[in-house]
């Protein structure tokens, strides 16, 4: 596991002492990297009209990762090129801007060492309600990382205070981008690829199923059957996820998903797993539960919020039986694919709706209720078709 113990810097904007590199400012955007007008830099950060400019915005992060012979790149390209890296060995650094939050503005960049090239992912976070969210969430992903190893997180390297802002320095991954439903030419309700590499555009139905199995499967894998925790809360309209796909000429097109950042990790049920009977108990929560908020969308990321299609229901079926097949049984009380199936199995469609009210509650999101109540009793018809006719 990587040390990422918070480090505490002074309040101050000193230079480093040696010669600072070349520091290139950007925006990223569908038309591609943009330089930032520097017309406009005294306007303040998009989604926080009380936060600082983009002029503060990327002097800070300049100041930050050049700060303290430049230990915030050092360490993380310590350990990602699995070299010795020193100050000096920074030969140029290319800050972007990716997108802002309501909490805290993501951010990457680029470095250029003698050993090698890195990229990584800097959150930045100025208000006092944002930078605590932002000292939890790393505190998530190291625990996340420790408790089950697993590459589907991004890689905390390195948190700190800085000029009263907070920072978290993680892994970034390359070549995946945000997808959100979008609507066609011809107004049909389609998944699209937000890439900026080859240009945002619509993914065909056998992609758009294993984008979604692959996501039911991340979360399946974080679940703990013992005390019933998981990653929580997550939604496809916060960009949460991001998928790579890399298309080759004659073969499948290889999908890849990753999730973006764990806000949390806690048990939505009042109960503690201590038996097999009440491990079952958990994992349906779980799982129906995850049927339901897989579904949910925001029209491109920020317009009305929409319902999947039945393809997302089948992809997340198979994504949960897939994880657990994976995951071992023995020394837990979590139950067998095969057991928990017939478990599934043994339910009507009356009472598989009897058992949504307590799951609807944990709905964070109010804006979801009127989406989700309209769809759920077809959504439940068609869950328990699929169960009966699912072979493991």
């Amino acid at each position: 596991m990587i040390n990422t113990s918070c480090v505490q810097f002074s309040e101050t904007r000193n230079a480093p002492n040696q010669p600072a590199p070349d520091i290139d400012f950007l925006v990223s955007s569908p038309q591609g990297d943009l330089p930032p007008d520097e017309n406009r830099w005294h306007l303040p950060l998009e989604g926080d009209q009380n936060t600082i400019s983009y002029r503060e915005y990327f002097y800070a992060i300049r100041d930050f990762i050049l700060h303290d012979s430049s230990t915030p790149l050092v360490q993380a390209a310590s350990h990602m090129l699995d070299a010795e890296i020193g100050p000096h060995d920074l030969k140029k650094a290319v800050i972007r801007s990716e997108k802002h939050g309501v909490h805290y503005h993501p951010a990457s960049v680029e470095a250029f060492y003698h050993q090698g090239r890195i990229k990584c992912c800097l959150n930045l976070a100025v208000h006092e309600r944002g930078k605590k969210q932002l000292e939890h969430e790393a505190g998530v992903l190291r625990l996340l990382d420790h408790k089950f190893g697993l590459p589907y997180l991004p890689r905390p390297y390195f948190q700190g205070r800085f000029n009263s802002m907070f920072f978290l320095v993680a892994e970034w991954f390359e070549g995946c981008h945000e997808f959100h439903l979008s609507l066609d030419h011809a107004g049909r309700q389609r998944l699209k690829l937000w890439d900026y590499d080859d240009g945002p555009r619509f993914l065909p139905p056998e992609q758009c199923f294993e984008i979604y199995r692959r996501i039911a499967f991340i979360l399946t894998s974080y679940y703990d059957p013992e005390s019933t925790a998981q990653i929580y809360p997550w939604h496809h309209a916060a960009g949460d996820f991001v998928a790579g796909i890399r298309e080759q000429e004659g073969l499948p097109a290889q999908v890849r998903v990753r999730l973006t950042t764990a806000r949390g990790y806690t048990s939505l049920v009042d109960m503690t797993a201590g038996n097999l009977s009440g491990s079952i108990i958990g994992l349906f929560h779980f799982f129906l539960n995850l049927t339901i908020r897989m579904r949910l969308d925001r029209l491109d990321g920020v317009g009305e919020t929409v319902w999947a299609d039945d393809l997302c229901l089948e992809a997340s079926v198979q994504g949960f039986f897939d994880a657990l097949k994976n995951r071992p049984v023995s020394g837990s009380h979590l139950p067998s694919a095969d057991v928990f199936l017939e478990v599934l199995k043994s339910f009507s469609p009356g009472e598989l709706r009897r058992a949504c009210p307590p799951i609807l509650e944990t709905c964070q999101e109010i804006e979801d209720l009127p989406i989700i109540l309209p769809h759920l009793d077809e959504h439940i018809d068609k869950l328990h078709t699929l169960i009966q006719s699912y072979d493991l």
